[in-house]
């Protein structure tokens, strides 16, 4: 099983450049869909001090996220600098800052009143934060690629539900 940095390596994948190309074209589409949820739920739920806070944090942490998603796909790991920390550091921030964006966002969810997403929010408070965790305790491709499937599983159902309403 390989990390999911080496889908931009000429050594595992024949073609690199889709990923590198999906790298930069999905961080450079996904930067409007931050603002697009802080307007939903700031319409949808009653604004407090608190919340207004919390989903700043979210808009600003995903998109420090999404420009570092672009730059995956500048420095993956066949352009990854010496010791590959130019990719290192790119892909720490990215992360952190999808994880930080999805604490901000479920924590405004969960202690916001009339909110109908508590199960949402409840899943992204736990589980990103535990499988970073893991990966820190336990470093295999296989809890890297949960993580990035829970971030991708509470964006999706998240937008899912905005987009409904």
């Amino acid at each position: 099983m390989n990390y999911i940095s080496d889908l931009g390596s000429i050594e595992v994948i024949p073609f690199p450049y889709f990923h590198d190309l999906t790298c930069a074209f999905g961080g450079l589409i996904s930067i409007p869909t931050n603002f697009f949820v802080r307007k939903k739920l700031r319409i949808q739920y009653k604004d407090s001090k608190h919340s207004i806070l919390f989903l700043e944090l979210g808009v600003v942490s995903g998109v420090v996220g999404n420009i570092s998603y672009i730059f995956l796909g500048v420095f993956s790991l066949d352009r990854a600098g010496p010791g590959q920390i130019y990719h290192g550091i790119i892909a720490f921030i990215s992360f952190g800052g999808y994880i930080i964006s999805i604490f901000f966002f479920s924590l405004n969810i969960v202690l916001s009143h009339k909110c109908r997403l508590k199960n949402l929010g409840a899943f992204g408070l736990v589980v990103p934060i535990l499988l970073v965790f893991l990966y820190c305790i336990i470093t295999t491709p296989l809890i890297e690629w949960f993580l990035l499937s829970s971030i991708v599983s509470f964006m999706l159902f998240l937008e899912y539900y905005i987009f409904k309403v």
